[in-house]
Order: structure tokens, then C-alpha cells, then sequence
């Protein structure tokens, strides 16, 4: 700095300046990966990374809603973690297919900032979990007989299910309209009196029906007397 009186004379000297760091807060949030598989309770989404001009801030983080938390690594610096709570798990159906978390990164001084982030969540197939058998009768000596519609529960609906079935008198086939039938095959026949081996009207017959991949039912089927 130069300082001039009025006949001219000067004089120049030089100072330091010191520039007093003030804290900024973070500006910016970034999520690594942003797809999690439904029913994978606890899954890891990706690493949370804030942006900060004071670049060796550390920062904490709390999400909403509480199906997601943050854990930090021991790296240093330290990427966070997002992660659904432990015991949680997300429905695809049910979130139609994503889910909005919100996060918030604050800094040593307390300065925060918060962004929105859309989780998608990928449909896995859950199979079968149920089968259904509308009737359970059959008049002995009725060979080729129609016992009754199978229908099977299924969280991915709609979905197209095949059947086997666990005794090779039966058999499960298409009517034509859509519907799965179970049936005995043409030229078999139940004797009331053989399944059970006396002479009761009505006779149990227990055969295991699998709707792929997963579901099994054990279903009686009733062979009438005539």
C-alpha cells in the first residue's frame, strides 16, 4: 500500500491479509447405486459421498423414512453407506416399483443439506406360495373323471403356472376356457372299496399336487361309493 502526500512524497509498505476460513456446508449428496431387489431385508443400496468446499469435513447422515439408515465405513475419508434398516425389507409390488428416500449430510459445524433419491425396487419372482382345489369328489368307477379347478396364489399375478401330480392315475389339463383341471386320466377309475380297503361310502384318496416352482398341496379326493 502507497501513500502520497500533497507534494508528492510517498511511501509504500506491504501487509498480510489473512483470509478467516468460514464454514460453507455441503452442497451436493451422491449415491452410488440406486437398485435394490425386493425381499432382500437389510440390502445395501450404494455409497452416499457429500460435496463440501471444506473438503476435510466429515459428515454424518440420517435418511427418511425410517425403512432406511446410513452406516459408515472406517475408511477415512469415510464413504457412508445407505441400507435399508436390518429387519426391513421392500415390496415391489406394493412400492409400484420404487420408493423416495430422502438423506441429509451434515458437517462438523452443524451446516446440513438434504436431496431426495428414488430407490427403484426390481421385481424378483417370489413363486407360488398356495394351491386351491374347488371340489374334491369323485364317484368310484367314473373313469376319466373331472375332480375338480386348480387356481394357485401368486404374489407375481399374473402369472402362468404347469402342475404335476404326485400319483400317475391323475393328471391336470387345460379345459379349453383357461381353467386347470384336475382329472383322472381317461380309462383310470377309483374303487371306493380299494383305497381304503372296506366298505364305507366314502373313501379318502391323498395325492400331492406342485404348481412350479414352489408351491406343493396334499389335497383328499373322495371316492363315492355307488
Amino acid at each position: 500500500m502507497t501513500t502520497t502526500d500533497g507534494s508528492g512524497a510517498s511511501y509504500s509498505e506491504a501487509f498480510s491479509i489473512s483470509v478467516a476460513d468460514v464454514n460453507e456446508g455441503p452442497t451436493d449428496i451422491d449415491l452410488s447405486a440406486s437398485r435394490v431387489d425386493e425381499n432382500a431385508a437389510g440390502a445395501t443400496v450404494g455409497n452416499l459421498t457429500t460435496a463440501d468446499e471444506d473438503t476435510r469435513k466429515r459428515h454424518s447422515y440420517s435418511s427418511s423414512p425410517t425403512t432406511a439408515q446410513t452406516a459408515t465405513s472406517t475408511a477415512t475419508p469415510s464413504p457412508t453407506t445407505q441400507r435399508q434398516s436390518a429387519a426391513i425389507a421392500l415390496d415391489s409390488e406394493a412400492e409400484n416399483g420404487a420408493v423416495s428416500v430422502t438423506v441429509t449430510t451434515t458437517d462438523g459445524s452443524g451446516a446440513s443439506y438434504s436431496e431426495a433419491f428414488s430407490i427403484s425396487v426390481a421385481d424378483v419372482n417370489e413363486g407360488p406360495t398356495d394351491i386351491d382345489l374347488s371340489a374334491s369328489r369323485v364317484d368310484e368307477n367314473a373313469a376319466g373323471a373331472t375332480i375338480g379347478n386348480l387356481t394357485t396364489a401368486d404374489e407375481d399375478s399374473p402369472e402362468t403356472h404347469s402342475y404335476t401330480v404326485s400319483d400317475n392315475r391323475f393328471e391336470v389339463v387345460d379345459d379349453g376356457n383357461g381353467n386347470q383341471q384336475l382329472k383322472l386320466k381317461d380309462g383310470i377309475a377309483l374303487d371306493s372299496e380299494a383305497e381304503n380297503g372296506c366298505g364305507l361310502r366314502h373313501r379318502d384318496h391323498d395325492l400331492t399336487v406342485q404348481a412350479r416352482a414352489t408351491a406343493k398341496r396334499s389335497v383328499s379326493v373322495l371316492a363315492d361309493r355307488k
